[in-house]
């Protein structure tokens, strides 16, 4: 896209897989560059007034599918610009956009497209395999997306050792396959953009600062094509910290789990 073309409004998509970070990422990228993150929006799940089902519910059946999806998306997102401004974050996870497409195809094109259409900033979040699956199966005991330090203390003393459970080779190798895939597909889309930025999750936990550096360069460069500084003033992040899972307290065969290929 041209500069003359560029458009102000300036989108950064996390795309991942859920259970990878992305609301903690999600922070991370609000706090530096005092933007809005507006989380998990093709949720199909999610009826907040910000979530893209909730922008389609009362269209008609006929405005829906007699439209391409791009057109829905475009008029969505120019909606939560109207109201929340021009920059902000979102976070694309690879099993809620298959929906977005009505079933018409088992792919995830329409949004992927859009982004490229509109030139937008997308970061791939990359975490282990493993810790990825380990976390979506621990769901099943903790029964809460997210801890903080006193309530993860107070679950474990709680954790009777016999609700521990153990996970299963297959199931992982069969999310393993999936997870690849859609991380080549993306990776596919997007290879060779200056706006595509893969980012470390373990990276991050260890030196967001660093880990961070692609992504500013992005924006100052998108800043500077439309005439418009995103961040020139960055802020650090020195009092953001990750609550770790103790997750060898909530599998029984975690240790066998670390042996298996990431």
């Amino acid at each position: 896209m041209s500069m003359a073309c560029r458009k102000p409004q300036t989108l950064i998509a996390v795309v991942t897989q859920q259970r990878s970070g992305s609301k903690w990422v999600g922070s991370l990228i609000r706090h530096r560059y005092r933007t809005i993150a507006l989380g998990e929006i093709f949720n199909p799940d999610d009826t907040s007034i910000l979530s893209f089902r909730s922008f389609l519910r009362d269209k008609a059946m006929g405005d829906l599918v007699g439209c391409d999806i791009s057109h829905h998306l475009s008029r969505y997102f120019n909606e939560i610009r109207t109201y929340l401004g021009m920059f902000y974050t979102f976070d694309a996870m690879f099993n809620q956009l298959d929906w977005i497409d009505f079933g018409w195809r088992n792919s995830n094109n329409s949004i992927y497209n859009y982004l490229l259409g509109n030139d937008d900033i997308v970061v791939s979040l990359i975490r282990d395999a493993r810790d990825i699956f380990i976390s979506m199966k621990s769901l099943e005991i903790t029964k809460t997306a997210h801890f903080t330090s006193s309530t993860a203390q107070d679950f474990y003393v709680d954790l009777r050792a016999d609700h521990r459970i153990v996970v299963k080779h297959d199931e992982y190798e069969r999310f393993r396959k999936q997870l690849q895939d859609d991380r080549d597909r993306l990776s596919l889309t997007f290879a060779g953009r200056d706006n595509f930025i893969e980012l470390q999750y373990e990276d991050l936990v260890l030196d967001p600062e660093a880990a961070f550096k692609p992504l500013d360069q992005a924006l100052r460069n998108f800043g500077d094509s439309i005439g418009h500084p995103l961040v020139d003033d960055i802020s650090p992040f020195s009092n953001l910290i990750k609550t770790p899972v103790q997750y060898s307290k909530l599998i029984q065969n975690y240790d066998e789990v670390l042996s298996w290929p990431s």
